[in-house]
């Protein structure tokens, strides 16, 4: 069976590092530049473009996890995974759009994104060097252009169909993506960084999953 990866927001394939999947084929799933004013549901049809028709699981972290549950139905997708993430935009804290619009310019974002590198490890919930180094490293290297697009595109998200049934992971302090309220089969001691953290606990996790759907 293939494992397709998504990201997370401005992150990349290094998030899933720690895990190994031996026996499985792995995939990632690397952005593709966003078309202007591209809806959240129309970007992942496009990125599902990627995906061969063979059996295959979607494991998505975050923003990754948004995409995963609007990649469109496949008698080929054996399973759903989500981490620290939500398939449902309602969970998602609100900021009403007129707070957000303003810092969406290139340069506002840039200067922001400075910022947030330095006070990221309180809000994903990380406390040792190397957690700290590799997310901050990760914050400094997001495309701008990108991430102007994905929080307009979170902003105006909303389904046109029920959400998918996903197995669900989730951090108990997650202050990014709350897990307060989401339907979680897993919730692990930890914030939004345990795909990081917690990889080899989740990845257990996520291969007892796959014996059962495969």
């Amino acid at each position: 069976m293939k494992l397709y990866f998504i990201s997370g927001l401005g992150a990349d394939r290094r998030v899933f590092s720690r895990m190994k999947f031996a026996g499985y084929e792995c995939i990632h799933l690397d952005w593709i530049k966003p078309l202007k004013e591209e809806s959240l549901p129309a970007y992942a049809r496009r990125l599902a473009k990627g995906i061969d028709t063979e059996p295959y699981a979607l494991i998505g972290v975050s923003f990754g996890g948004m995409l995963l549950s609007e990649i469109p139905p496949s008698t080929y997708c054996k399973a759903r995974i989500l981490l620290s993430s939500t398939a449902d935009p309602t969970f998602i804290p609100y900021i009403p759009p007129i707070l957000v619009k303003p810092f969406l310019r290139r340069s506002i974002l840039k200067a922001g994104n400075f910022i947030f590198k330095f006070i990221s490890p309180q809000l994903f919930g990380v406390k040792d060097k190397e957690s700290t180094s590799l997310l901050r490293k990760i914050i400094e290297e997001t495309d701008v252009d990108f991430l102007a697009w994905a929080l307009a595109a979170i902003i105006q998200w909303v389904r046109d169909t029920l959400p998918p049934k996903c197995l669900h992971i989730h951090g108990d302090n997650d202050k990014m993506l709350p897990a307060k309220g989401q339907q979680v089969d897993h919730l692990l001691t930890g914030g939004h960084f345990i795909v990081w953290e917690r990889a080899v606990e989740i990845e257990a996790i996520i291969k007892s999953h796959l014996i059962k759907k495969s």
